[in-house]
């Protein structure tokens, strides 16, 4: 039969009175269980308070064992839990190896036999050569599936509650941050505005400038007209008067 392939992991988010002894606690119970701290890493914001994360790797077969002594550090606020059925993948890699390391060996026996035929040979090593490139990869694939199998991973987040000192002050502070966002607010907005309304300012004005302009030049060309008419009525005048 069969032996199913699971990959187990799981994700913990606690609140806690102090990071350190939560550490410390953490650390007890990987080493209780014969696992072992992969990863940390810890934050420490303005106000002191400390926030962290913790990857830990723990044997499979004490994996229930340690997240149930890992919710009693601190206040649990998220919990997940996952399986990776790999059991498909896990054993047609070990066939695919298989089928491969013969091939590997078939190869070695044609390149012990006397030949004098360079172009077989060197045609033989190239197969020979990407057949062991594939036997590694796959070797390298299974031993990652295997550790997975062994030690299951578990990703551990311990924060300490922010500290939050009030002051007389805070409301000045907040209608001052609220004036300041409304400001900023209100003049992005007018510099939208005017970004799309400029365009149409300058195509306004170069239209009034031409209004302008031929309005000028009619009134310009009017008086011309009426100065004319003018001067033609002087010279008749004497003519009349002659007569």
């Amino acid at each position: 039969m069969i032996q199913q392939k699971i990959i187990y992991t799981a994700e913990i988010s606690l609140e806690v009175t102090n990071y350190e002894k939560a550490f410390e606690e953490v650390k007890r119970v990987v080493a209780k269980v014969n696992g072992y701290v992969a990863d940390s890493a810890v934050d420490t914001g303005a106000d002191g308070s400390k926030e962290g994360t913790i990857e830990i790797r723990v044997p499979a077969s004490s994996f229930n064992e340690a997240l149930e002594a890992l919710v009693q550090i601190g206040k649990v606020k998220y919990k997940a839990e996952h399986g990776s059925d790999v059991t498909e993948e896990y054993y047609d890699l070990e066939a695919r190896l298989a089928n491969a390391r013969k091939m590997e060996s078939r190869l070695l026996e044609l390149l012990e036999k006397k030949t004098n035929d360079v172009g077989d040979l060197l045609e033989v090593e190239t197969k020979l050569g990407e057949v062991r490139e594939n036997i590694e990869r796959m070797e390298g694939r299974k031993r990652l599936l295997d550790d997975r199998l062994t030690m299951s991973t578990i990703t551990i987040n311990i924060s300490e509650p922010h500290k939050y000192t009030a002051s007389v002050f805070d409301p000045i502070k907040n209608s001052l941050r609220t004036c300041g966002d409304t400001l900023m607010r209100s003049l992005a907005s007018l510099l939208e505005f005017l970004a799309g309304a400029i365009p149409w300012i300058i195509t306004g004005l170069v239209f009034l400038w031409i209004l302008i302009k031929l309005i000028k030049r009619a009134l310009k060309g009017r008086g011309k007209t009426k100065h004319e008419n003018y001067e033609d009525h002087e010279e008749i005048e004497p003519l009349d008067k002659a007569k």
